[in-house]
């Protein structure tokens, strides 16, 4: 946008302005398409919504914090190559995906199991499905830390060995997401 003389402030006026506009011709397509719009208010609902995503969105703010925090206090304390080496190898992979398949994967049969009346069947399940990904992530974590030289190379390029150590910890600290 600083290529057509704007600054961010108009950049950022002009982005809310678009996302305005593209929410009233969600709701106008949406009228068309239905013939009505409803607005339903139910303060019950709506706080059983916010009790369950306020706690997620902060620690999905702090998690971005911690990440950003880290960047910029090693581009202030260290050479723009650190800072480089810092910012690719300093990810987890997404290898707790794995765990997002196995609850999608229950998820049905647990919510029929409650349904049932079989909550201890559904926590048994649900245990089981914890353990069996704690399995697999820790052995794939396990591979990625011993050969961490290896991966490092495929993944970035042998230019980013140094920051071996960062990948390691970033892969020792992923083992705490293994359950949703």
């Amino acid at each position: 946008f600083s290529a057509v003389g704007g600054s961010f402030y108009v950049y950022m006026i002009v982005y809310m302005a678009l996302q305005a506009v593209f929410v009233l011709l969600l709701y106008i397509t949406s009228y068309i398409i239905s013939g009505k719009i409803r607005f339903n208010f139910d303060k019950k609902i709506i706080s059983e919504i916010l009790k369950y995503s306020i706690p997620l969105g902060i620690s999905s703010i702090i998690s971005t914090l911690n990440i950003e925090l880290d960047k910029i206090m090693v581009g202030r304390m260290f050479t723009m190559e650190d800072l480089a080496i810092y910012t690719n190898v300093a990810k987890e992979l997404p290898i707790n995906i794995l765990t997002i398949s196995v609850t999608a994967l229950l998820l049905p049969k647990m919510v029929s199991l409650i349904q049932g009346k079989k909550e201890s069947t559904a926590v048994n399940l649900w245990g089981t499905s914890i353990l069996i990904s704690s399995i697999i992530i820790c052995f794939v974590n396990m591979l990625l830390f011993v050969m961490s030289d290896s991966v490092i190379g495929v993944l970035y390029s042998e230019k980013y060995l140094p920051g071996n150590a960062i990948f390691k910890v970033y892969t020792i600290t992923s083992l705490v997401k293994i359950t949703s």
